[in-house]
C-alpha cells in the first residue's frame, strides 16, 4: 500500500494479465521490501500464501486423479 517503485495500480493490473481466474491479492501496509523484511508482514504473508497454496494443492491433485 506504500510502495512507491512498484505503487498498488502497478501491481494489482497484474490481475488482469494472468492465465487463470484463480487469483487473489493482499494489501500490507508497507512498501515490497518491507514485505520480506518486516516482522509482522513475514508472519502474515507466509501464513497467507501457504494457506492458498494447501488449498489449491489439494484441488489440483482431486483434478488431476479424477477424485
Amino acid at each position: 500500500q506504500q510502495d512507491h517503485i512498484v505503487p498498488p495500480p502497478c501491481s494489482q493490473a497484474l490481475g488482469d494479465h494472468v492465465g487463470t481466474t484463480d487469483y487473489s491479492e493482499m494489501a500490507l501496509p508497507c512498501g515490497h521490501v518491507g514485505v520480506f523484511v518486516g516482522e509482522k508482514s513475514q508472519k502474515v504473508v507466509g501464513a497467507e500464501v501457504a494457506e492458498w497454496l494447501l488449498a489449491r494443492g489439494d484441488q489440483r491433485k482431486s483434478t488431476a486423479t479424477g477424485k
